[in-house]
């Protein structure tokens, strides 16, 4: 059965400014559940719970996105918003963030290309079947990930004084593209450790990894259980 789940809660949102309550700290889409058009807010964050489906998609100016194990949304759209795709996860088409940071777990999938500005982009066995592209953050590809296109550093100015950035791909992540950067001076760190590319490498520097690690930390260590939802969800 198809419900707009969403419109309940928009009313109780509506009831709770005319009240002067608090709005909620999130709009949810509960599992199961097909909500057919596009959510739009500034910054409350959005959750949509296990095997629920957004037909439309999911923008926000700050408010973080989270997708629940097997869940669907067309596409995704933010300003500073963090977003998530836990196991099993789809995103249909693009997923574009200026400032925030884009984790993608294991089996789930980003049909469209995945763009941030200054965030980080972080797979951890997960499947990209476009580009993956940042301008001022790093990139991060851990355990089997596999990139149907290019990861992609995209046109920092090349100036001396810029900071490095880091693509770093594990052990057994596949890149079918290239791995590039868009000029030599865009100061570009490339850390491989037990990857393919079956691209070009281009206009980065090829560094060592002494760890196997590179620092970056693991993504898990960074989520807390969401008791209700029976997924995941990231701490703040």
């Amino acid at each position: 059965m198809k419900l707009k789940y969403l419109n309940m809660v928009i009313m109780v949102l509506s009831f709770s400014i005319l009240n002067g309550a608090p709005p909620p700290e999130e709009i949810t889409v509960a599992e199961g559940t097909t909500y057919n058009s596009s959510i739009t807010t500034t910054d409350i964050d959005v959750v949509v719970y296990p095997a629920a489906r957004v037909i439309g998609d999911i923008e926000t100016t700050s408010g973080d996105v989270h997708l629940s194990e097997n869940s669907r949304v067309k596409r995704i759209i933010t300003s500073s918003g963090n977003v998530f795709l836990d196991k099993g996860s789809k995103v249909d088409q693009t997923i574009t963030t200026d400032g925030g940071t884009i984790r993608v777990r294991e089996g789930a999938t980003a049909n469209g290309n995945v763009i941030t500005e200054t965030g980080d982009i972080r797979g951890t066995g997960a499947i990209f079947k476009k580009d993956v592209r940042n301008r001022h953050g790093d990139i991060m590809l851990k355990t089997g990930t596999y990139v149907k296109g290019n990861v992609e550093i995209l046109n920092r100015g090349h100036g001396d004084d810029l900071p490095p950035v880091e693509i770093y791909l594990g052990q057994g992540v596949y890149v079918k593209g290239k791995v590039t950067a868009q000029h030599v001076g865009d100061n570009v760190d490339l850390v491989m450790n037990g990857a393919e590319v079956n691209g070009q490498i281009n206009k980065v520097n090829v560094m060592g990894d002494n760890d196997g690690d590179s620092g970056q930390g693991d993504d898990d260590e960074e989520e807390e259980e969401d008791e209700e939802g029976g997924g995941k969800k990231k701490k703040k």
